[in-house]
């Protein structure tokens, strides 16, 4: 049996119409499946763990990065797959995975689809996050044109803190104490450099991707830097490193997000990476094959 949740507060808000043409659809291509709506925050988590006592063959969401973040939070370490039917205003795990945006042919990626098994972040041995983890910016996804970029950049922009935080992080058996304007660990995609809604991480290594950028003068800084699709490590202050795990300290900024879902942190917090944690309903030619690595 499929498990549907459908959001109906997602970006893509359906009509009355448009939600009996979709039952209407599900009845057609799906013999046996249950249909769930959310009403309250953290109502997909509470229906994905229904799906898993129901031993369902897979959950599917419908709707974007939060309601996707929030079933992740009940499927992480179990057998039961993800699959992604995208509505929300952020479609970042759909886009990286390929899955089309029209809902036909996104119910027809799942018929045709297979298994695959992912890593995931996971925060203080709670809260799993998917795509990435960031602190200083609220990552969106663009689109695949250079203009999408540059547009997604300018909307970026309204949600950094420009102003340099000290945090102290230590990984890899070594301690970094330094100022930092942005601060990334990406799972699946990476959160700047023009590559929104792109696969660049390997989420198959059981490692994270850490991005720091030192020093941020001004807007324009961050809209060269989000919309350009090759730049020097060195010029533009940033910082990468491949790490299992990381203590961050002294975490005083209010825009720290998982998946792009803005969370309440104390001031010592432990990410580490878990291997092959969550298995994804993907394309059936998809490959999750990272892009290479520029930096």
């Amino acid at each position: 049996m499929y498990f549907f949740i459908y959001n109906p507060t997602a970006g893509t808000r359906w009509s009355d119409k448009q939600l009996n043409a979709f039952r209407k659809l599900l009845q057609e291509k799906f013999r046996r499946h249950q249909f769930t709506i959310t009403v309250e925050p953290k109502d997909a988590t509470i229906f994905a763990k229904q799906a898993l006592e129901l031993q369902s063959t897979a959950v599917i969401v419908i709707g974007g990065d939060g309601t996707v973040h929030e079933a992740i939070q009940a499927l992480a370490q179990t057998h039961i797959p993800l699959g992604i039917i995208p509505t929300g205003n952020n479609n970042t795990l759909a886009q990286a995975l390929e899955i089309p945006e029209k809902t036909e042919d996104a119910v027809n990626y799942i018929l045709n689809s297979k298994e695959t098994v992912i890593d995931l972040g996971q925060i203080d041995r709670k809260t799993f996050f998917a795509t990435n983890f960031s602190i200083g910016i609220k990552v969106n996804p663009a689109n695949k044109s250079i203009f999408g970029h540059i547009q997604s950049a300018l909307k970026l922009t309204h949600s950094l803190t420009l102003s340099p935080t000290t945090l102290q992080l230590k990984f890899n058996e070594q301690e970094l104490k330094a100022d930092f304007s942005v601060l990334s660990l990406s799972n699946l995609i990476w959160p700047f450099e023009g590559r929104f809604g792109t696969l660049a991480s390997n989420p198959n290594d059981g490692k994270l991707d850490l991005f720091t950028i030192s020093q941020l003068n001004n807007r324009k800084e961050m809209i060269h830097i989000l919309s350009n699709e090759h730049f020097s490590s060195e010029k533009e202050n940033l910082s990468y490193f491949k790490l299992k795990d990381i203590i961050i300290e002294n975490n005083p900024m209010n825009t720290t997000t998982a998946d792009g879902e803005h969370l309440e942190l104390t001031d010592s917090t432990k990410i580490r990476a878990v291997a092959k944690a969550l298995t994804l309903l993907v394309p059936d030619k998809k490959t999750l094959a990272p892009t290479d690595n520029p930096v």
